[in-house]
C-alpha cells in the first residue's frame, strides 16, 4: 500500500511541477510578502481581518498613500513577522489551488479512473492525494513564513523582527489546523467531483462559516469567545504569539485540527468509495 501511494505521489509531483500553476502560487506568495514587508504592515483577505493584533490598523486605514502607511507602521512597536503569522489565513486561498492541482485535475481529466484499479484501491488513492496535499501545503506555509521573516530582516529595522526559533514555533503551532483545513478541502474535492463546484464551495467556505458563526452568536446571544475559539482564522491568530501560550489555547488549536482531519477523512473516503468515477 505504501509503495502504491508513493508511486501516485511521485507521478503527481512530476505533473504539478511540470505545469505553471504551482509557480503562479509561489509568485502570489512573494507578492503578498513583498507588500507586507514594504508597508511594514500585514495585509488580510477576509471579513475578520479587523480582529488582528495590529494596534495601528484603524489609523492606517485612514492614510492616503503607501508611504504614509509604511511610516506609521514603522513607528509601531508591533513585530511585523508576528503580525504576518496572525494573518496566515491568507494562505487558505493558495491551499485551494493546491487541492485543485492535486485531485480536481485528475477527476476533471478522467485520469483518476485509470489510476484506480485492482492494485490501487480508492482508499489508497484518497490518502495518497491527502498526504501530497499536506506535503505541498506545508512547504508553501514554510516558504511564506521564512520569506516574510528574512525579507523583513533585510528591508526593515532590526526592531521589527523576532527570533528564528519563535517564528518556527508559531508555524508549528499552526500546522494542525492548516492540515485540518486541507483535509476538508480534499473531502470537498472528492465529494463534488467537479472543478466548478469545488471552487464555488471552497472559495467562500471560510467566509460563510464566519458569517454563520456570527449569526448564531447574535441570534442566540451566546458568548462569542466560546464559539469563535474554534474558528480557523481565530485559531491561527491565537497560535501566532511570541513566547508561551496557554495550554488550553494550544490544545484547542491542535484538537480542532485533528478533529477536522478525522471527520473529513471518514466522510471523504466513505463517499469516494461509493461514487461512480467517470
Amino acid at each position: 500500500m505504501v509503495n502504491r501511494m508513493l508511486n501516485i505521489i511521485k507521478a503527481d509531483l512530476f505533473r504539478i511541477f511540470k505545469g505553471k500553476g504551482i509557480y503562479v502560487c509561489l509568485l502570489a506568495i512573494i507578492a503578498l510578502c513583498s507588500v507586507s514587508i514594504y508597508l511594514r504592515s500585514p495585509g488580510h483577505i477576509g471579513i475578520s481581518g479587523g480582529l488582528t493584533s495590529n494596534s495601528e490598523v484603524t489609523k492606517e486605514d485612514d492614510l492616503a498613500t503607501p508611504e504614509d502607511v509604511r511610516k506609521v507602521a514603522g513607528e509601531s512597536n508591533e513585530l511585523l513577522d508576528e503580525g504576518m503569522m496572525k494573518v496566515n489565513g491568507n494562505l487558505y486561498y493558495v491551499l485551494i489551488f493546491v487541492v485543485f492541482a492535486v485531485i480536481c485535475v485528475d477527476l476533471a481529466n478522467h485520469t483518476a479512473k485509470n489510476v484506480i484499479s485492482t492494485d490501487v484501491s480508492r482508499t489508497t488513492y484518497y490518502f495518497a492525494k491527502l498526504l501530497l496535499t499536506w506535503g505541498l501545503g506545508i512547504a508553501i506555509i514554510a516558504i511564506s513564513t521564512y520569506l516574510g521573516y528574512f525579507g523583513n530582516i533585510i528591508f526593515n529595522a532590526p526592531s521589527h523582527y523576532s527570533s528564528f526559533l519563535d517564528i518556527t514555533i508559531i508555524m508549528l503551532r499552526q500546522l494542525p489546523i492548516f492540515c485540518g483545513i486541507m483535509s476538508v478541502l480534499v473531502m470537498i474535492a472528492a465529494i463534488t467531483q467537479k472543478t466548478s463546484r469545488y471552487n464555488a464551495i471552497a472559495i467562500v467556505l471560510v467566509m460563510v462559516s464566519q458569517m454563520l458563526l456570527m449569526t448564531i452568536i447574535t441570534v442566540f446571544n451566546i458568548d462569542g469567545s466560546i464559539i469563535m475559539q474554534f474558528e480557523f482564522e481565530t485559531i491561527l491568530r491565537d497560535m501566532a504569539v511570541i513566547g508561551q501560550i496557554e495550554i488550553k489555547t494550544l490544545l484547542t488549536g491542535i484538537l480542532t485540527g485533528i478533529g477536522l482531519i478525522i471527520a473529513s477523512s471518514m466522510i471523504g473516503v466513505t463517499y469516494f468509495k461509493r461514487y461512480n468515477i467517470k
